[in-house]
Formats: structure tokens, sequence, C-alpha cells
């Protein structure tokens, strides 16, 4: 039996360049089987080429892709035992669902009983049976999607890529299919790798979250870790929201302060070295309204503002205060939403503040 314990697949200095411009940087990863990863980043980061580098449609110009211990550059794609989902679903218009799903296993030579069995499992895992017979033309954007993830699914890969896989569906529509492909992912237990640039899909879907930007993984960590610690100012923006203030650590009153550029200051932490420019941030859902009269917590860092903007989101309302000459945004979940002008104070824990180095 393989020893889960070892990496299913690793890349190992992965180099991919067009025109002389790096597409992929050096870049070296491991994933174990079982688990699924996003490589998560804005456009142009190489998140797709290292998806194709991986599936055998591009071969690296340096650096090594390993499969269970063995070197697979020279392998092409239908030897590598690697199931893709396309961004545009790829699905053969001409076939019925039936046929599309059984393509795969019919081409890698198995009976006729057994590619029914696997067109007939992977059409009810993603509830598309009924619909066996009917062409893709005449299917929903959602039910497209989960005949290609049936018919990725149904060679039963070793490891499933999954390329910016639900980009294509409405809002509504794309929660519902990403908590259907949880599931699915995890009834099958197939190692998994998504491609996205949508940090909730990344967040929700996967045990690890590797950060691209520009060629090169930036930060590869559990999605709690991401979002609470980034590993620089690039993957604190690029992942969540954060107000911002830069500033350094002084000394006032015979304390380390921390005293943001046109803004507040409050007690630095520890760590914080003296005189370098600091990045922190806090989240606008760990910013708390103060109520009329309420005394601030012990430890927690208050600031005084003057509300400049608030927003309607639904179920929460986004309201933004005027701190010295900083805005620092918070959301409320409140009936008696503070007015334009009026005056607040917000309630920052401390253990809610990041520091990262200035990019």
């Amino acid at each position: 039996m393989p020893d889960k314990l070892e990496p299913i697949l690793k890349l190992d200095g992965i180099v991919k360049a067009f025109g002389g411009v790096r597409a992929i940087d050096g870049l070296s990863l491991s994933l174990r089987e079982g688990e699924t990863i996003s490589l998560l980043g804005p456009s142009g980061c190489g998140k797709t080429t290292t998806l194709r580098v991986i599936a055998g449609f591009a071969a690296p110009d340096a650096g090594r892709v390993v499969l269970r211990g063995e070197t697979v550059n020279k392998r092409r794609p239908y030897e590598r035992n690697i199931g893709v989902l396309f961004q545009d679903y790829a699905l053969f218009p001409h076939l019925t669902v039936f046929d599309n799903v059984a393509f795969g296993p019919r081409h890698r030579g198995l009976d006729a009983a057994t590619v029914y069995q696997r067109v007939e499992r992977y059409l009810g895992l993603v509830h598309m049976g009924e619909h066996a017979q009917r062409f893709p033309g005449n299917l929903s954007g959602g039910q497209q999607q989960r005949v290609a993830l049936a018919r990725a699914l149904a060679t039963e890969p070793e490891i499933l890529l999954l390329d910016e896989p639900l980009s294509a569906l409405d809002a509504k529509l794309r929660k519902s299919v990403r908590a259907e492909l949880k599931a699915i992912i995890a009834e099958t237990g197939v190692t998994t790798i998504i491609v996205t640039h949508d940090q909730e899909e990344a967040l929700s879907l996967s045990d690890r979250v590797l950060v691209m930007n520009r060629g090169r993984i930036d930060q590869d960590a559990p999605p709690h870790e991401l979002y609470r610690r980034p590993a620089n100012q690039f993957v604190a923006e690029f992942v969540g929201r954060s107000n911002w203030l830069r500033g350094r650590v002084e000394m006032a009153d015979g304390a380390r302060t921390f005293a943001a550029v046109g803004g507040p200051r409050f007690a630095a932490p520890a760590h914080l070295p003296d005189g370098r420019e600091i990045m922190c941030f806090v989240r606008p859902e760990d910013i708390r309204l103060a109520a009329p009269g309420e005394t601030v917590p012990d430890g927690w860092i208050a600031w005084n503002g003057t509300v400049s903007d608030v927003t309607f989101l639904g179920q929460d309302i986004e309201l933004t205060a005027r701190v010295e000459e900083v805005d620092i945004a918070t959301l409320v979940r409140t009936r008696e939403t503070p007015k334009t002008g009026a005056e607040v104070l917000l309630l920052v824990p401390p253990d809610s503040l990041g520091f990262v180095e200035v990019d």
C-alpha cells in the first residue's frame, strides 16, 4: 500500500518561461495523498501554468515533476493518471452526457461493464444520472460543470486538477456547487489541486492554500493560519480585507509605541523592531463599535473617530470612521447604526493586530 506520509506529488525547482518572462520561477511544492490544496493568486501569477506543467500539457524549462517518487517530465498527459476539470469544461458537444463521462474509461480500454459502472457511479455522485442521454448544449452551466467533474473522476485518477472550477457560475449557484464539490472530494478521497483567484473558494475547500505571486509561492499554510498570520503584505492584502496603518516603533513617555503615519498610537508588541517601518493591519470584522458609556476592556485598544461613510451590505453594515487622518472600516450588526458625522469609539482586541514588513 502507498505510504500516505510520503508526497504523492512533488515539484522541485520548476521554471517555465514565455518570451523570456518566467511564468514559474523556481517553484517547489509537495502534496500528500488525500490532501486538497489550492493555488491562489491574481491573474498572471503562474498558477494555471503550474497546473499545466503538473498535468503534462506544458514541459518545464527546468526542475522536476515527481509522481510517487518517479520523475515524469517526459510522460504524456494520459500516462500520468491525472484528471483535469477545465475552466470551460471542454465537454464534447456531439456526445451525450453518458458518452462524455465514458470517454476516458473507454480510451483506457476498460470493458463495457466496467465503463457502465463507472459512468453510473460518478453521474450519480454529481446528481446527473437522469440526464445521461442529454447533450451538453441542453444543460445549464451548473449541470455542465457537474458532468465535467464526473468525467474527470471517471478515470479514477490519482490526482484531480481543477482549473477555476466555479468561475463560470453566478454567485448564488457558485456557493451551492462549492458545497457539493467539497462533499464529493471528501467522499471520493481524491487528492486534489484547485487553481483559483477566489479567496473564499480557496479557504473553504482546501487543507492548505498556496498563495502565488510572480511565479513563486509567497506562503503555504492552512486556511486559518493564512488568514490570521499572513507572511507578508501581499498575502495580507490578497486574502481578505484589512485596514492598514503604516508606521514605526518609537519611545513615548518611556514606553514602546507604534506610531501610525497620520493615525493613532498604541502600545507596540514586544516582537516589533525599533525604528524600522512596519505595516500594521486589522480586519474590519475584528473591530467592535463601543456601546454608549461602555468601558474599554482591559488591554484593548480604543480609537476615537468620526463616521465618514455607512454602507448597507445586507447581513452586515460597513461603517467607516475617520481616525485622525486614517479611514478605518468595521462591520457592525445593529439596527441603531450611527449616522455620518457621528462620533464613535472603536474597540480593537490586541491579538487581532497583525504586523508585516513593508513590501
